[in-house]
């Protein structure tokens, strides 16, 4: 195992803050083929230290007298030391000052350095093991896989067991954060899900896949469908404090349906504000259809067009509190004392504005199903335009 830079920035840390400690004594860390690759003596990394050379080649250490000094180029007093992981040696801390009394020291430094590359080989190799998971996922949910035999080496090389049946789930979670944040965040979360009971890795490939937690449930019932989502929907409430969209396929046999799996509850997701939903219930498809329907242009430009009326039809200073109100009256199911309740106003107030929208948008003579509809396209139109104003705002 090579020493990599990610191990050097730590070494030249951890060697500048045991001088400290010793009282400005000289610490090196040489990697496994003798150079310093962190030192209190800065001018000296990237040079050659004849003993970790000789450490390197003899596994054991090395301590250098004053009177050695001559015969080790690159030295200097003090004693030399294997770090060994796995019964290998990776590379060499050195202390300076007599050997004798320097030992403890160097000991101690010795321990801690293979503490640490210990602990980072874990978790590089879980980093390329969720690299390898991810890629399998992407090649199965955009129909990549071209042939049984690559399928079967991928899903073998990260020990995905990829029986059926099978189902697709993907968890959304709105956030304000900046991309980075929301990164660590989520990256944060799949580390903490990886070590659940219910994320059993045999039987669910996972990964983040366009800023979601996509996961392919193999050997599943519905029933432990469910209990997957409900679990997936406590952990992440519980990490991010908001109710996250989790949206769960239907079951299928052929793992050559998750394309279209995955492709449906993206777009139920879409039209789903918070929750759990599933493609084979009712509501379900009903976001699915809506989600579909609105990719059409001439939906979209409909949608458009109402979004202009409302604006010209409040004061700017009251577009937004009327948006608030559409929101709230959507996601309450056009419960008007849950949606008055969740607005903290009175459902006369509630009712008045609602009626003012319905004038505006001329829909006040549908039926309350086609208004519902009319009100989720303004939304959807809403969204485009506070999108695009975003990205005119970063430009």
């Amino acid at each position: 195992m090579a020493v990599s830079i990610q191990f050097g920035k730590f070494a030249q840390k951890l060697v500048e803050t045991t001088s400290f400690l010793l009282g400005g004594r000289i610490v090196n860390i040489m990697n496994r083929e003798g150079y310093i690759i962190a030192s209190t003596e800065k001018h000296r990394i990237g040079t050659i230290h004849q003993g970790a050379v000789e450490v390197m080649a003899t596994g054991r250490e090395v301590c250098i007298y004053p009177e050695e000094v001559s015969r080790y180029p690159g030295a200097k007093e003090g004693i030399n030391m294997p770090i060994i992981v796995k019964n290998e040696a990776v590379g060499v801390v050195g202390v300076f000052g007599n050997p004798d009394e320097s030992r403890d020291i160097a000991n101690l430094l010795k321990v801690y350095t293979e503490m640490y590359v210990r602990q980072l080989t874990y978790f590089n190799k879980q980093e390329i093991e969720d690299e390898m998971r991810t890629e399998l996922l992407k090649f199965l949910i955009y129909g990549e896989i071209k042939g049984q035999q690559s399928f079967e080496h991928m899903r073998d090389m990260v020990g995905w067991e990829g029986k059926s049946p099978y189902a697709c789930v993907i968890m959304k979670v709105s956030s304000h954060e900046d991309h980075v944040s929301w990164n660590v965040n989520m990256r944060n979360l799949l580390h903490q899900i990886r070590e659940m009971e219910f994320m059993d890795s045999k039987k669910a490939l996972f990964g983040i896949v366009d800023d979601r937690l996509v996961v392919i449930k193999s050997q599943t019932t519905s029933r432990n469908l469910t209990n997957f989502a409900q679990n997936l929907l406590k952990i992440t409430e519980r990490e991010f404090g908001v109710t996250p969209v989790i949206a769960v396929s239907r079951i299928y046999q052929d793992l050559k349906r998750m394309p279209m799996a995955y492709q449906g509850i993206f777009m139920m997701a879409e039209g789903t504000d918070s929750g759990i939903c599933y493609m084979d219930s009712a509501e379900g498809m009903m976001d699915y259809c809506f989600q579909y329907v609105c990719q059409n242009t001439l939906i979209q430009e409909f949608g458009d067009e109402m979004y202009i009326k409302l604006c010209q039809g409040l004061e700017p200073n009251s577009f937004q509190e009327y948006i608030n109100t559409i929101e709230a009256y959507c996601q309450s199911s056009e419960n008007l004392r849950a949606a008055a309740e969740k607005l903290l106003i009175h459902k006369n107030t509630l009712t008045y504005r609602l009626n003012k929208i319905y004038d505006i948008l001329d829909i006040a003579g549908l039926n309350s199903v086609r208004r519902m509809i009319m009100l989720r396209l303004l939304l959807k139109a809403v969204d485009r335009h506070r999108t695009e104003n975003e990205q005119n705002e970063k430009a």
